[in-house]
C-alpha cells in the first residue's frame, strides 16, 4: 500500500509543477513587433532596425549581415551564441577567412549606421551591434578621413543597394515574425491542451487520492489491530518463556543441589580415607621419629665422650707443652743471667787492676746496649734481678709484690757478699772462678719466685710471643693458647 501511496504523490506532484508552469509561460511570454522608423541619417539614408525577437530555442545562433558596398556583395555570418560578446577585431578576422574577401585585416573598415568602428578591443554590444544588425565594410585606402562619412553614400548604385538590403531585412523580419507568430500559436495551444489534460488528470489524482486515503486509514485501522494482536501475542510468549525459564532455573538449582550433596557425601568420605592414611602415616613417623631421636641421643654421648676425651688430650698436651716452653724459657733465662754476671765480673776486674777492657769486651758491651765505650769507669752494676740493663730496655717491675722484692733483696744481698769478698783491685782468675761459682750456687739455691714473678720476667725477654704479650696490656701470660698456635 505504502508503494502505491508515494507513487500518488509523485504523479500529483508532477502534473501540479507541469500546469503552473504551463500558465507561467501563458501569461508573460509575447511577442511584440516593433521597427524604429524615419531615422533620417545624414547621408539622407532611412534605416529600419528591427527589434531583436525572443530566440528560437531550436535555433541559437546569431546572423549577422555585412555588405561590401565596393564590389556589392554580402556576407552573412552565423555566431553561435550571443553576437554582444564578439570583438570588432575578432568580426574583422572572420571576414578575412572568407576566400570571396581578400581585403587584410589591417585595411579593413567597418562601419556601423554611416559610422567607422575603429577600436578593435571594443564588443559589439558597445556600439549596439545585435542579431540580425548590418554592417558595412570597405577598404582603408577608400576612406577619405576629412571628408563626412556619408560621402560614400552618394553613387546611387549604393543607394540601390542599401534599399534592396532594407527591404530584404524587412522581408526577412516579417518572415521572423510570422513564423515566431505561428511556433508560440502552436505552443499556447499545445500549453492550453497540456492545462487541461493536467486539470483532468488532477481531478482523478484527487480522486484516487481520496480513495487512496480511505484505502490508507482503512489499513491503518487493519495494522492497528494487527499490532495489538502481536503485542498480546508477544505478551503471552514473553510469560511463557519466563515460566519455562522459571522451571528450568527451578530444575536447574534442584540440580545442583542434588550434586552439591553428592560432592559433599564423596568429599566426606574421601576426607576420612585421608584421615586414615594421615593417621598411620603421622604413627609410622613418629616411630620413626623416637627411633632417630635415640639414635641421636646415642651419637650425641658418643660425641661429648669422644670431645671430652678430646679436650682432655688437647689439655694434657697443652699442659706439656706449656711445662716445655717454661723449662726451655728458664734455662734461657738462668744462661742469659749468668752470661750478664760473668761480662759484668770481667768488667769489674779490669776496672780494679786499672787496665782498659779487651776489645772483645767492649764490642760485646756496646751490642749489649750497656756501655758506649767513651768512659772505662762509667760501666752500670749488673745484678742478676736487673735484667733489663743488658738489653738497654728499662722496664718497671711490680716492687710493690712482696715475694719479687723478696727475691730481689736476696739477690742483692748475694752480690754484696761476693763484692765484699772480693775488694776492688786486680784479682786472680781463680778467685773470679770462685766468685762466680758461688754466685751460681746462691742463685740456684734462692727461693723460687712466684708465678707472677716469673710473668713479670718473662714480659722483659725478647721474642715474638713475649713481645706481643708485653704489648697486649697487663694480661698474664696465657700459656693455653701460646700452646695451640704452637700446635697450629
Amino acid at each position: 500500500m505504502g508503494k502505491w501511496l508515494r507513487y500518488a504523490f509523485c504523479t500529483y506532484g508532477f502534473f501540479f509543477l507541469f500546469a503552473t508552469l504551463a500558465l507561467f509561460f501563458s501569461n508573460n511570454r509575447k511577442v511584440e513587433r516593433k521597427v524604429r522608423g524615419g531615422k533620417l541619417l545624414p547621408g539622407g539614408w532611412l534605416t529600419l532596425e528591427p527589434v531583436p525577437a525572443k530566440k528560437d530555442p531550436m535555433n541559437a545562433n546569431d546572423v549577422l549581415t555585412v555588405i561590401s558596398p565596393d564590389d556589392g556583395k554580402r556576407f552573412r555570418i552565423n555566431i553561435k551564441g550571443d553576437i554582444g560578446r564578439l570583438t570588432i577585431g575578432r568580426l574583422k578576422q572572420c571576414l578575412a577567412t572568407a576566400s570571396s574577401y581578400s581585403v587584410p585585416v589591417a585595411d579593413q573598415v567597418i562601419k556601423f549606421n554611416g559610422t567607422p568602428l575603429t577600436r578593435d578591443d571594443e564588443v559589439c554590444a558597445a556600439y549596439g551591434i545585435m542579431n540580425g544588425s548590418t554592417l558595412t565594410v570597405e577598404h582603408r585606402a577608400n576612406v577619405d578621413p576629412t571628408t563626412d562619412h556619408t560621402a560614400s553614400f552618394v553613387s546611387p548604385h549604393r543607394q540601390a543597394l542599401e534599399y534592396q538590403t532594407i527591404r530584404q531585412q524587412e522581408e526577412i523580419l516579417g518572415d521572423e515574425v510570422l513564423g515566431y507568430d505561428n511556433t508560440l500559436q502552436v505552443k499556447i495551444d499545445q500549453l492550453q491542451d497540456q492545462v487541461e489534460a493536467a486539470e483532468k488528470k488532477k481531478m482523478k489524482i484527487a480522486r484516487e487520492k481520496e480513495k487512496a486515503e480511505r484505502e490508507l486509514a482503512r489499513l491503518r485501522l487493519q495494522e492497528e489491530v494487527a499490532e495489538k494482536q502481536k503485542r498480546r501475542l508477544t505478551q503471552l510468549r514473553e510469560r511463557e518463556a519466563q515460566r519455562a525459564a522459571r522451571r528450568a532455573a527451578d530444575l536447574a538449582a534442584r540440580r545442583e543441589q542434588l550434586k552439591a550433596e553428592e560432592e559433599a557425601t564423596r568429599a566426606v568420605a574421601l576426607q576420612k580415607l585421608d584421615n586414615e592414611r594421615r593417621r598411620a602415616s603421622l604413627e609410622q613417623e613418629r616411630a620413626e621419629y623416637e627411633a632417630e631421636k635415640e639414635r641421636l641421643a646415642k651419637e650425641r654421648e658418643e660425641y661429648e665422650q669422644r670431645a671430652k676425651e678430646r679436650e682432655v688430650n688437647i689439655r694434657k698436651k697443652e699442659i706439656e707443652i706449656e711445662q716445655q716452653i717454661l723449662a726451655a724459657e728458664r734455662d734461657r733465662r738462668e744462661l742469659e743471667l749468668s752470661r750478664l754476671v760473668s761480662h759484668q765480673n770481667r768488667l769489674l776486674y779490669h776496672e780494679r787492676v786499672g787496665r782498659p777492657p779487651p776489645p772483645e769486651l767492649t764490642h760485646e758491651g756496646m751490642r749489649r746496649g750497656e756501655w758506649s765505650g767513651n768512659d772505662p769507669f762509667s760501666l752500670p752494676v749488673a745484678t742478676p734481678e736487673d735484667k733489663n740493663v743488658a738489653w738497654g730496655k728499662p722496664q718497671e717491675i711490680n716492687n710493690n709484690n712482696p715475694p719479687n722484692q723478696q727475691w730481689q733483696l736476696n739477690q742483692k744481698q748475694s752480690y754484696r757478699q761476693s763484692d765484699a769478698r772480693h775488694p776492688s783491685g786486680p784479682i786472680k782468675s781463680e778467685e773470679n772462678a770462685t766468685a762466680n761459682a758461688q754466685f751460681e750456687d746462691s742463685y740456684q739455691n734462692r727461693p723460687r719466685p712466684p708465678r707472677a714473678a716469673e710473668n713479670v720476667v718473662k714480659m722483659m725477654l725478647p721474642g715474638r710471643d713475649n713481645f706481643a704479650l708485653a704489648h697486649g696490656g697487663n694480661d698474664v701470660y696465657n700459656a693455653r693458647e701460646n700452646a695451640i698456635d704452637n700446635l697450629v
